[in-house]
């Protein structure tokens, strides 16, 4: 069941990026406007579409680009590097970047897990801030090996100026203390 679930929606968001490429290749997208201007009917079908999607997608505008992005989560917790990406040219329309990261061996919901604040109890310093995360295999900023199946708390410590100078990994199912984390230079 679980994988089945998690199927349907990696399918739900590539009709999505299919719908995309329709939409922004119609002339009904286009109205009466210069080609170096977005048009407002194009972007309001795209909205449309979004809003009648499971997946929550935050629209940001980057220099010439109009970018629509889902970043995956499970129950609260945030998958690492999961998520779907549109980039499309701000002034023709025209879909430039589509990418879709999607890891299919993950439950449709979290399985019970320790509360936060006790995972924050398990280290010692001024806490700078807490998440629930998947940890991706290939993951550069948590290098914990072997990946961690289980969904893990990344408690960031901070420093005096607030600057964040250790990151612990735990296991938010068993309860263990995993490694640390690469913190920012």
């Amino acid at each position: 069941m679980g994988h089945s679930h998690s199927r349907k929606r990696v399918a739900t968001a590539l009709c999505i990026m299919l719908l995309f490429g329709v939409l922004m290749g119609a002339s009904s997208c286009r109205d009466a406007s210069p080609a170096d201007e977005w048009s407002i009917s194009c972007e309001d079908d795209l909205v449309e579409v979004l809003r009648t999607s499971e997946l929550e997608f935050k629209r940001y505008e980057i220099g010439d680009w109009v970018v629509y992005q889902h970043r995956r989560m499970i129950d609260g917790a945030k998958v690492e590097f999961d998520r779907i990406w549109y980039k499309f040219d701000k002034g023709s329309g025209e879909l430039l970047e589509k990418d879709v990261r999607w890891r299919d061996d993950l439950p449709d919901h979290l399985p019970p897990v320790i509360p936060k604040e006790q995972a924050e109890a398990m280290v010692q310093g001024p806490i700078h801030s807490t998440a629930l995360y998947y940890i991706s295999p290939e993951s550069d900023v948590y290098p914990i090996e072997p990946a961690p199946k289980n969904p893990c708390w990344v408690v960031k410590i901070a420093d005096d100026e607030d600057h964040v100078v250790d990151i612990v990994v735990i296991d938010a199912v068993e309860g263990k203390v995993l490694g640390h984390g690469m913190p920012p230079p």
